[in-house]
């Protein structure tokens, strides 16, 4: 029985161990697309209608407490317009534009976005299937991701809106964090001053001033 144990434990270890997400270090301003591209990539298309699809299932699988029906994933596919087909990693080929939706779902699957899980409910019941969210999407798909998905779902952050991301997603208001981009992005400019802090209508009205300004002292020297 020792023995029995601890090879169990012993493999129990190694599945554990063979687990792992990558996750960069590298400062928000530089993980641009524009400067981090996907690596091994058949075609830019393809890869953001994925990255798209796969992100809109965590969002809805996370708003809905972390754990969804498969029924209730299919209704939300067919609200979509992904119920039996989703674009393909090549939606640029005319022999492959689409797949099924069944081996997009499989492929997050396999690649650690999504997690499936089917229980018996007993004899004379049918199999239960839900849909969690796997280990690599709780890295790449935050709950800041997601709630910057819902906001540009819903054409911007207010005040009702981000109450709500608050209480289910346990994120900082929007304004807050459009701040903190505008922030690191004025350092990483070298911005001496704290002209990025303003605000587009104070902006505005400052550089309106400049030209009245500068027209009225050009007028002085036409005189």
């Amino acid at each position: 029985m020792l023995g029995v144990s601890a090879a169990k434990s012993q493999s129990q270890k190694e599945a554990s161990s063979n687990a792992y997400v990558l996750v960069t270090i590298l400062p928000e301003r530089y993980r641009h697309p524009a400067i981090i591209a996907p690596s091994k990539v058949q075609c830019p298309d393809g890869e953001a209608a994925y990255t798209a699809l796969y992100t809109i299932i965590i969002a809805i699988i996370q708003l809905s407490g972390g754990e969804l029906s498969d029924p209730r994933l299919r209704r939300h596919l067919s609200r979509l317009n992904a119920a039996e087909n989703m674009p393909s990693l090549n939606p640029g080929d005319a022999h492959s534009p689409s797949e099924k939706t069944e081996i997009i779902l499989q492929r997050m699957v396999k690649q650690q976005y999504l997690v499936r899980i089917t229980e018996a409910k007993g004899q004379n019941e049918e199999e239960g299937t839900t849909w969690h969210i796997g280990p690599r999407g709780k890295v790449e798909v935050d709950n800041e991701s997601i709630a910057q998905v819902v906001r540009e779902i819903y054409g911007g952050a207010t005040d009702e809106l981000e109450k709500r991301l608050q209480t289910s997603l346990k994120v900082k208001d929007g304004k807050s964090a459009i701040a903190t981009v505008v922030e690191e992005q004025g350092a990483a400019d070298g911005d001496p001053g704290p002209s990025w802090r303003r605000s587009g209508r104070r902006a505005a009205a400052e550089a309106e001033e400049e030209n009245d300004d500068e027209e009225d002292e050009e007028d002085e020297d036409d005189e």
